[in-house]
């Protein structure tokens, strides 16, 4: 799970940066949902330990950093 997430990490920064320079060619609802879908799965886990809740932990925070990021990078840009 540890290198699944890992993995998964590196391949989400391309992701980032591109949506740090060009932050309305990403739909926001789309990860705002996913990270929500994740957050509903940890609560229905019936072993909840390490292994089982780092990935889904890991795609909460990385899809919340993502839309925080885009809606940063929109408000500044919209302000230039």
């Amino acid at each position: 799970m540890i290198l699944v997430t890992v993995a998964d990490f590196f391949g989400f920064i391309p992701t980032l940066r591109k949506t740090y320079f060009r932050p309305y060619e990403e739909t926001l609802s789309t990860y705002a949902l996913s990270g929500a879908k994740y957050g509903i799965a940890l609560f229905a886990m019936n072993n909840i330990s390490l292994i089982t809740s780092l990935y889904p932990l890991y795609l909460i925070v990385a899809n919340g950093v993502f839309v925080v990021l885009a809606i940063i990078r929109r408000r500044q840009i919209k302000n230039t």
